[in-house]
C-alpha cells in the first residue's frame, strides 16, 4: 500500500489555497480591478497559476526522497510538453533507463537533448526513442513486442500521449480519435506489458482531466456512441465532449486496472496536471 507523507505545512498550503482561491477569483479580484469579462479571466489565470506552482514550488515541496536507480521507465508522448517535463523529472531521480515512447520521433531526439541539457553531467540515465502511434493497434502491439523481446523490465509506465480538439477523424482501426488514441491505446499498450508490469510490481500512471465531469450525456449516450460517433450529426463541441469521454474512460479503466493486479504489488494511479505533478505520485510514495 503506498503511503503519503505530506507535512502539516504542506497541508494547510494547499487547504489555504482551496478555500480562499475561489474567493479571490470570483469575488475580490474583479471588484477591485472592476467586474469586466477581461479582469475575471486575468483573475482565473492567476489562480490557475498560483494552484500549478503550489503543487510543485518552494510553498509546498512535493517532491519528496524517493530516488529511482534500477528502475526502467516508460513514458508515451515524452517528446513534448507534459510527457518530456515527467522524463525529466524521471532522470533527475536517476531512473536507470526511460523509453520514450512517441509518433514523433525527431521531437523525441530533440527531448532527450533537453533532458540531457538540463539535467548536465550527473545523468546516469539511458535515454531510448522508441516509435509508438497510439493510433494504431499494430504499432502498439510491436512496441510492446519489442520490450519484451529485448527483456525490458517496467517499473513505471506513464500513460501521458493524447489528442484534445481534434476534427472528426477515425484510428487506423476505426475509432473516434479521441476515444481511440486517449483511451483505447493506452488501454492496450498496457494489457499488452501487464505480465511485465505484475512481475515487476509497477506503477502505472495515467495522466486525466477534470474534464472527465464535462461529459455530454445527450450527445453521446452509450459506449457505441463514443466509439463510432455519427458522421453526419458531429458538431463543433463534440471534439470536447469527446475529449471528456475519453478523460472519464482513462479513469474508468483505470480502476479495472487496479483490480486486475490484485494482490502483485503493481499499482495504478490517475491524476489531473494542473494541481498534480508526476513528483507527487513518485516523490512521495515508496516502491
Amino acid at each position: 500500500m503506498a503511503r503519503y507523507n505530506f507535512s502539516l505545512r504542506e497541508v494547510r498550503a494547499l487547504a489555504t489555497l482551496v478555500l480562499i482561491g475561489p474567493i479571490t477569483v470570483f469575488f475580490i479580484l474583479p471588484k477591485l480591478i472592476s467586474m469586466t469579462v477581461v479582469s475575471t479571466v486575468i483573475a482565473i489565470g492567476i489562480w490557475l497559476f498560483t494552484c500549478n506552482r503550489l503543487a510543485r514550488g518552494p510553498i509546498a515541496p512535493f517532491y519528496g526522497p524517493t530516488q529511482l536507480q534500477g528502475k526502467t521507465c516508460l513514458v508515451t508522448g515524452g517528446n513534448t510538453g507534459l510527457g518530456r517535463e515527467t522524463a525529466l523529472a524521471l532522470a533527475q531521480r536517476g531512473a536507470d533507463r526511460i523509453i520514450l515512447a512517441c509518433r514523433d520521433t525527431k521531437k523525441a531526439a530533440d527531448a532527450v537533448g533537453y533532458i540531457t541539457a538540463t539535467v548536465g553531467p550527473a545523468l546516469k540515465t539511458r535515454i531510448e526513442v522508441r516509435g509508438l502511434d497510439l493510433g494504431s493497434f499494430e504499432s502498439i502491439r510491436k512496441l510492446a513486442a519489442s520490450i519484451a523481446a529485448d527483456g525490458h523490465p517496467i517499473h513505471i509506465l506513464v500513460n501521458n500521449a493524447g489528442v484534445m480538439n481534434s476534427p472528426y477523424r477515425l484510428t487506423a482501426d476505426g475509432f473516434e480519435e479521441h476515444i481511440g488514441i486517449n483511451h483505447l491505446g493506452h488501454m492496450l499498450l498496457t494489457l499488452e506489458l501487464l505480465d511485465n508490469l505484475k512481475q515487476n510490481k509497477a506503477r502505472v500512471v495515467t495522466v486525466a482531466s477534470s474534464g472527465h465531469a464535462y461529459r455530454n450525456q445527450s450527445r453521446f449516450p452509450s459506449v457505441d456512441s463514443w466509439l463510432y460517433p455519427d458522421r453526419q450529426k458531429w458538431i463543433g463541441m463534440d471534439r470536447f465532449w469527446q475529449y471528456c469521454n475519453s478523460k472519464l474512460a482513462n479513469i474508468l479503466f483505470t480502476r479495472v486496472l487496479q483490480s486486475k493486479f490484485g494482490d502483485s504489488g503493481a499499482t495504478a494511479y490517475w491524476y489531473v496536471w494542473l494541481l498534480c505533478h508526476i513528483n507527487q505520485i513518485i516523490g512521495r510514495t515508496r516502491f
